[in-house]
């Protein structure tokens, strides 16, 4: 599960326009090109939720809990895909 299909699939499920979509596309490539020591899903999924809810590029519609869940199983994922 790469990184651009992952990121569509959010952005799809929680309506994100263009620059939120690309944002998230762009953080989700960092953090999966860091070191597996470091991976956090829970964290990362935290720190990304409120980032975009401060930019003001999380939609109103999209509740904070529900991404931020979905970002986490996301990041699980996408770990475990970058693993094998």
């Amino acid at each position: 599960m790469p990184v651009r299909e992952t990121t569509a699939a959010l952005a799809r499920r929680f309506h994100l326009n263009d620059r939120a979509a690309l944002a998230l596309e762009a953080t989700f490539g960092a953090f999966v090109r860091r070191n597996a020591n470091d991976w956090q899903p829970d964290r990362f999924a935290h720190s990304v939720t409120e980032w975009l809810i401060q930019e003001g590029i999380l939609p109103p519609t999209a509740q904070a809990f529900e991404f931020r869940e979905a970002l986490a199983r996301a990041a699980e994922l996408l770990n475990s895909y970058r693993a094998t």
